[in-house]
């Protein structure tokens, strides 16, 4: 009758903005998740910096990724960088920073080219 047919209508007209509107959200939170994973990666690493028996960025890097495991698919898409590169040597008491960073569009749930931030995160401690 005429009432579903504008039922129909009105449901072609709403199903399309409920559904970017509920794929959107699942990207956010999926987006804010891979953010808490750098952050604690970043933290994890930079910990691990700090420490008198670590001498290379290759170590810390791997704890890293060791890390990142848990949490995604594939963790070499994340960028681990250390500074300073050589930790053989550097005065207790120097910063050493740890920096996480990958391009959302290649953790994404969902083909959708216009959402492609750089998520990345930082951490700074001091070594021991």
């Amino acid at each position: 009758s005429t009432r579903r047919a504008a039922t129909a209508v009105e449901f072609a007209l709403v199903a399309p903005v409920f559904f970017v509107f509920v794929f959107g959200l699942i990207e956010i939170g999926r987006a804010v998740m891979i953010q808490q994973c750098l952050t604690n990666a970043a933290r994890v690493g930079c910990r691990h910096a700090v420490l008198a028996t670590t001498t290379t960025d290759d170590q810390v890097k791997s704890v890293m990724q060791d890390h990142l495991r848990s949490a995604m698919p594939d963790p070499s898409v994340v960028t681990c960088d250390v500074t300073p590169e050589n930790l053989f040597g550097i005065a207790s008491g120097s910063d050493v920073t740890v920096n996480a960073s990958v391009n959302f569009a290649e953790l994404s749930w969902l083909p959708l080219g216009f959402l492609n931030p750089v998520i990345s995160s930082e951490a700074i401690q001091q070594r021991e």
